[in-house]
């Protein structure tokens, strides 16, 4: 028999009892809690059993669903959880279950396509969306709210084709790879596959792997007829299969490996400090490990209660509300795991960084989910506890500078400080505010420092319907280059025959540049054998069968290059000029081609003889997309100056097919030294 010891603990009392379940014997000590140790509004759960048996703490507020705590092998023969005690007076229990040694994740093979694949640029100010659409009808999609990244992303989708161990006979219906792989997104999304006809949505469970094929485990998700919605709080891969009910309470028993893996580069930040960087990358790997047995949990009871018709799959609402429900219990992952890391984690920059990225996508997933409390005390908190950890962050960032050498890179790691604070509104109030701009660019960057930010950005749709015709046609077009001043050359040319004294200026700029262009297009028309849609009888003949035509495309290009191009910039003195010179700033933005990527499709119906035959014509799209461009500009009234300063800005619309794409061109350089 396994035996499982419960308390049940409330913030005034506790009752204790057995609780015995007919099963397989399990050849281990039956788990024990000790004494529970509470304080502070928190009370600290101790499970006894024997050294090196897996076993798991679990909660409940009704004794008939119950939620994990933790999952882990009692090293010295216990195991622990701190958790909070409900203010509202409800009872909880808790459980202790001895599970043997739990499988690790299973790992698979995953091909991917080289044809199928998009991607799209996501800013922290914009957000920004990547969408896929394959010749058979599936489409993803996934979205990004603004502040769901820190930094400028290109964001790639790409189809996977073929998935091998994956633990179900009847395989997987679709997957894909999310990258760059990794990157822990401020504000969790969905990724959203729509089937053009209905699945078997109560078998329907959804998964994710690491894009090397490791760490294979359930994910949360939403099933309904005909679409999947998972969860996505990190990139990777996603997919969804056809599993039966055995199969899922077999994959729910896997647990992650005890692994650690190196710290990847991170700028000089990692060269003045890499062992803050190996504790925030080790810091990262923890937290996987103890928030994918949680995702896995919730994923397992929402295909099981598929499965067993407990939960409807006609209702989205219904499942995004059930989903809500479930992970509403892993407050206690926030509480247990998060929160209890910020004291330490706020005394080193990156630390604080990465635990900001969890804590942010916590109490933003249950905005998300619907289940945040409206008071605003969830932020508060965040808020709150980011304060040290921003003015650690600018404290050691100005020393770097200073014991290392100016680097602009150092500069544009202040400034992103800066953004992040003004975007969590923590400005002020000892968050680390008063940086020394000025001083810290005198000791950290070269002659002249200063930035030159190119953005474009345009979109168009429409959507027309009637009783015989309908079209969508929808573009999207994002350009964002964000340089800085690595270098510069200063040349002082005295006065000549017609020329006054001026200055020359060439400037090295360096940074990277970033778009995506996107285009869907759906047309149809229908019409009966009396008549029908003019635009379509151009192609086709009306005849007794009716005629139908179809248009569906889905191309998008994009890049990351970093560039490096000069700008060149000639100023006078107050006053002075003549027939040789002007002032003038002047520079290119050479242009990048990006090869297209996605699918085109086209499908119509044609005459032939008496009948209707269906004439199809797809494959990937060709040619290439340009990004950039050339910019002059001679002395016009966006160009400003003095002897140690250069501004320029422009505002630009321009015709992109049928949309209107805006051009903003902002340059601001100064003389430091």
């Amino acid at each position: 028999m396994k035996t499982r010891f419960f308390r049940r603990i409330t913030s005034g009392w506790m009752v204790f009892g057995w609780l015995f379940c007919a099963g397989t014997v399990v050849l281990a000590a039956a788990p024990r809690f000790d004494s529970p140790d509470i304080a502070g509004g928190r009370v600290s759960l101790t499970l006894r059993g024997d050294a090196g048996q897996t076993y798991r703490i679990e909660s409940s507020a009704d004794l008939k669903s119950w939620s994990a705590l933790t999952t882990g092998v009692a090293v010295d023969g216990s195991l622990t959880a701190t958790v909070a005690v409900s203010e509202s007076g409800r009872a909880r229990f808790y459980r202790g279950i001895a599970v043997g040694a739990a499988q690790s994740y299973p790992k698979v093979s995953a091909a991917l396509s080289d044809r199928f694949g998009s991607s799209g640029l996501v800013t922290p100010e914009a957000g920004g969306a990547v969408f896929l659409g394959l010749p058979d009808g599936v489409q993803y999609g996934i979205e990004f709210s603004t502040n769901a990244i820190f930094d400028a992303t290109i964001v790639k989708m790409t189809l996977v084709t073929n998935v091998t161990g994956l633990p179900t006979a009847a395989g997987a219906l679709t997957a894909v790879r999310l990258e760059p792989a990794g990157l822990v997104l401020a504000s969790p999304t969905f990724l959203t596959i729509d089937f053009p006809t209905n699945i078997p949505a109560a078998r329907v469970s959804s998964f994710a792997f690491d894009n090397d094929g490791a760490n294979l485990h359930l994910i949360p998700d939403v099933v309904v007829t005909n679409r999947v919605r998972i969860l996505v709080s990190q990139l990777r891969s996603y997919g969804c299969g056809l599993f039966t009910e055995a199969e899922v309470h077999g994959w729910a028993s896997t647990s992650p490996p005890s692994t650690r893996s190196k710290p990847a580069p991170h700028a000089t930040m990692e060269e003045c400090y890499p062992e803050d960087e190996e504790a925030a990358k080790a810091m990262r790997k923890e937290l996987e490990d103890k928030i994918r047995p949680l995702q896995q949990e919730v994923a397992s009871k929402l295909g099981i209660e598929r499965q067993r018709q407990l939960l409807g799959v006609d209702d989205e609402g219904e499942g995004l509300s059930v989903l809500g429900d479930m992970l509403s219990e892993g407050e206690t992952f926030y509480q247990n795991e998060v929160l209890t890391k910020v004291p330490t984690a706020t005394q080193r920059c990156a630390t604080t960084r990465e635990l900001l990225i969890w804590m942010l996508g916590w109490e933003r997933q249950k905005q998300l989910l619907g289940f945040s409390s409206d008071d605003g005390s969830g932020m508060d908190q965040i808020n709150q506890a980011m304060c040290t950890g921003f003015r650690k962050c600018q404290d050691q960032a100005i020393e770097c500078c200073r014991t290392k050498g100016g680097d602009t890179r150092l500069i544009a790691f202040l400034l992103g400080i800066e953004r992040q604070r003004q975007l969590l509104g923590i400005e002020g109030g000892g968050c680390g505010a008063s940086l020394d701009v000025e001083g810290v660019i005198d000791d950290c960057a070269p002659k002249w420092w200063g930035t030159l930010k190119i953005t474009e950005e345009g979109s168009y749709s429409t959507n027309r319907s009637s009783n015989s015709a309908s079209d969508t046609d929808r573009e999207q077009w994002k350009v964002l280059f964000d340089g800085t001043v690595a270098a510069v050359e200063e040349t002082i040319v005295d006065v000549g025959f017609l020329t006054p004294t001026h200055t020359n200026l060439v400037f090295t700029v360096v940074g990277p540049l970033t778009g995506s262009y996107q285009r869907e297009k759906y047309y149809k028309d229908l019409f009966d054998p009396c008549g029908g849609s003019q635009r379509a009888l151009a192609r086709v003949r009306p005849h007794d069968g009716g005629e139908a035509l179809e248009y569906h495309s889905t191309v998008s290009a994009s890049t990351n290059s970093p560039m490096t191009f000069q700008v060149r910039a000639t100023l006078l003195a107050p006053g002075s000029g003549g027939l040789g010179i002007n002032a003038r700033l002047n520079f290119s933005l050479p242009y990048v081609e990006a090869k297209n990527t996605g699918w085109i499709k086209q499908e119509w119906k044609i005459v032939n003889g008496n009948g209707c035959d269906i004439e199809n014509s797809s494959g990937p799209p060709s040619g290439s997309q340009s990004f950039g461009g050339v910019f002059m500009e001679r002395g016009s009234g966006g160009f400003q100056y003095t002897a140690d300063s250069i501004k320029f800005l422009r505002i630009t619309p321009r015709q992109e097919g049928n949309m209107v794409v805006v051009q903003r061109i902002e340059l601001n350089f100064r003389r430091l030294k």
